[in-house]
Parts: C-alpha cells; structure tokens; sequence
C-alpha cells in the first residue's frame, strides 16, 4: 500500500465552513439504531464535531444530530431514540420542522419491520435490497 498523497488527503480536510443555520441543509438521514448511525457517520468525507447541536433544532426538539458532508453536501443525521413507529414519526417531524429546508430525506438501516411486501403477491425484501418510497 502507497502512502497517501496530498489529493487522497484533501478529502480529510475541512473543504467548507459548518452549516451556518439550518436552513443551508438539504439533505438528511435518519438511523433507527446507534449500529446504523454509526456505520452512515464512517461514510462522512468530513464531519463537524462542535456545531452548536442546540442552535441547529427548533425549540424543544431534543433529536440527537451529526453533520457532516457527503460529497460536497452538507448533510444531518437524525438517530431516533429507538425503533417503531411512534418514534419515527416523532424523529421525522422534528427533523422537518429543524430543517426545514431538506429536499432529500435517506431512512438508513436494516429496516427489520419492513420483511416483507405485498404488491402482486408476497415478495421477500432481502438484506442488501433498496426500499424506495414514492411518497411520505
């Protein structure tokens, strides 16, 4: 293995300022389990680690939040506080009403409660298949 060049290292560098508001994130991710989260926050190029998570949420929203870029996309990811229903409604809607600017969200993870759907009879979905939704 060759050391690394000053490309391969530009990627590790910081290329633009943290998000300077909420308003300037476009895309966000939610993680049900800690597991998901972090293996998505090891596919940041860049990660901010002393925003002010606190400044970034509505009032009385208490998500817990990471940010960082993919790509040259300023990126939040939401974890959820556990798994099901009520809780992904809950972290979906206070993601919406703290960034209300997002136009791409990503559901990551192993989607457990989702084996099985019914479209022309019963399909398996399988580990590593891609669930696409068309609408929320």
């Amino acid at each position: 293995m060759s050391p690394p060049t000053s490309e391969s290292l530009r990627r590790f560098e910081e290329p633009t300022g943290p998000p300077k508001s909420s308003n300037g994130l476009k895309i966000a991710t939610i993680c049900a389990l800690t597991l998901e989260a972090d293996a998505f926050k090891a596919l940041f190029d860049y990660r901010w680690k002393d925003i002010d998570k606190g400044k970034m949420r509505a009032p009385g929203h208490k998500n817990a939040y990471s940010f960082g870029l993919l790509g040259r996309h300023q990126t939040v990811l939401a974890f959820m506080p556990g798994m099901g229903k009520d809780s992904s409604a809950m972290v979906a809607s206070h993601c919406r009403n703290s960034f209300r600017n997002v136009q791409l969200v990503l559901v990551v993870g192993i989607c457990g409660g989702v084996p099985f759907y019914k479209q022309e009879g019963i399909q398996e979905v399988i580990l590593g298949g891609v669930i696409i939704s068309e609408s929320l």
